[in-house]
């Protein structure tokens, strides 16, 4: 597999993914316009996908990681999802979930990991779901900028506020759980006692 053309094709399908987005959300309502119209829906197709989509197969979701996977299931659904919904779909999917999440705190764990996930995800109050930055293009171009910003962060492996830490990074989550710590306890962490944990590589157990 070259990683090159891997790369270089990752970096187009996102910058495809909100033009794709704004050109269903336009079909979307010339299909509504046509009914109300009493005319053919001019994308009967787009129809027949929607309606296919509530049929998720057992291994949809196998071998993806949690991000991964959600972001797959809100594509294939078109719009955003709750937590139990999701929930219900990673389970239907055959997702594998981490072996130390015990399964009553599967709805728990679930949602704390996706409202963490501020920059692949969009938290909407109003109705307490989840959807893709790609479903509501206005927002591309201010979310662009921030991710960039936490990119940047995650380069140096540190947030810094007066030299206090404001966020765990994903090169954060990799050092903790090489020190031992599960990604339930790792949710579950504040930033500054994180940062104390990776400077001072305290190994999970130890005081």
């Amino acid at each position: 597999m070259n990683e090159t053309y891997q790369k270089l094709k990752a970096d187009v399908e996102e910058k495809m993914a909100p033009l794709l987005a704004e050109i269903k959300n336009l079909q979307q309502a010339l299909n509504a316009a046509a009914t109300i119209y009493g005319e053919a829906v001019p994308y009967p197709k787009l129809i027949e996908n929607e309606q296919s989509t509530g049929s998720i197969h057992p291994d949809d979701f196998f071998g993806s990681s949690l991000a991964g996977a959600v972001k797959k299931f809100l594509r294939m659904k078109g719009r955003s999802a709750s937590a139990e919904e999701i929930l219900e779909a990673l389970e239907r999917g055959g997702y594998e979930f981490p072996e130390e999440w015990k399964k009553k705190d599967y709805l728990k764990n679930v949602a704390i990991s996706l409202s963490k996930n501020r920059y692949d995800l969009v938290y909407l109050k109003s109705n307490k779901t989840f959807g893709l930055p790609e479903f509501y293009p206005e927002l591309s171009s201010t979310r662009a900028k921030n991710k960039k910003k936490i990119d940047e962060v995650e380069e140096d492996g540190e947030a810094q506020t007066a030299k206090i830490k404001i966020l765990i990074t994903r090169a954060d989550e990799k050092q903790l759980s090489e020190l031992g710590y599960s990604q339930s306890e790792i949710d579950a962490m504040k930033p500054e006692r994180a940062g104390e944990i990776i400077d001072k590589k305290i190994r999970n157990g130890q005081s």
